[in-house]
């Protein structure tokens, strides 16, 4: 299907693009498609290349999911809202390494997608955390997730302030990319609003509010 044919260019399109970064970093010469003269070299040695992570929305989400799979450079990875659909069903058989967290929406999911999602979520350790989790945010609607209800405030009319959302939205990327990302030991240990507990927001749900089915497809 034409979905997976573009989801499996999106990922090499951001594979090629770390790749570009690598080059840049290493102080080797690019092509600058502007014409215009620019001094590349100022960027060697100047990237950190094992701090990648990979964040997408809907579409840009499954894209996440693939590109972990395929490539190992990216060491964590944050999808919002995700829609699976264009992953091939046999990728949902592969296990992904690095950490994953899936934030949704309560309106956009559904029990399918939230059932392929499950496959990859993984249950916590001894001390509560989990490296793939699940998470869905109360009320929020799928276009809370990009910039467009600021712009235009009616596309973020819901039983939720857009402002809400996108303070709870960042304060989970923030945890999350302190913990697996830079590893910062002060974010090690239990963190309520990623994963549970009695002083967790009252508008994260740990889970999804979507009833699904296990499904071994």
């Amino acid at each position: 299907p034409i979905w997976n044919r573009q989801i499996q260019q999106r990922s090499q399109e951001a594979c090629e693009a770390l790749d570009l970064l690598q080059i840049l970093h290493l102080g080797d010469p690019v092509q600058n498609m502007t014409g215009e003269k620019f001094d590349f070299s100022q960027f060697k040695n100047r990237l950190n290349m094992n701090m990648a992570c990979m964040s997408g929305h809907s579409f840009g989400g499954a894209t996440v999911v693939q590109t972990l799979i395929e490539d190992k450079r990216f060491k964590c990875g944050i999808a919002l809202d995700s829609w699976l659909d264009p992953i091939h069903r046999d990728l949902y058989k592969e296990e992904i390494d690095q950490p994953l967290l899936f934030i949704n929406s309560y309106t956009f999911q559904y029990p399918k997608n939230v059932s392929n999602m499950m496959k990859f979520v993984k249950p916590p350790n001894e001390r509560g955390i989990s490296e793939c989790s699940c998470l869905t945010i109360r009320e929020s609607i799928h276009e809370h997730y990009f910039d467009l209800p600021f712009v235009i405030p009616r596309f973020g009319k819901a039983n939720i302030e857009s402002k809400v959302v996108h303070d709870l939205t960042m304060d989970l990327y923030h945890s999350f990319l302190r913990r697996f990302l830079i590893k910062d030991p002060v974010y090690k240990d239990h963190i309520p609003n990623l994963d549970g507990g009695g002083e967790a927001s009252k508008h994260i749900i740990f889970g999804s509010n979507v009833e699904w089915k296990k499904d071994d497809n």
